[in-house]
């Protein structure tokens, strides 16, 4: 997550950590921005939307 938007969201929440708990977010959202990015790309309104995240293959 690129610092001016970490900054803005930190601002947002009014949350006030310091550089080791930053890096804990850094890391939890390095973690999960390829989830992210896949639910992003769905089409929201069709049947891939409850099978998404299946561990084993997709229909």
């Amino acid at each position: 997550m690129e610092d001016k938007y970490l900054e803005s969201l930190l601002a947002r929440l009014r949350l006030d950590l310091d550089d080791e708990e930053v890096e804990w977010v850094r890391t939890v959202f390095a973690g999960y921005h390829p989830q992210i990015e896949e639910l992003m790309s769905l089409d929201l309104a069709g049947e891939e939307v409850g099978t998404a995240f299946l561990p084993l293959g997709k229909p």
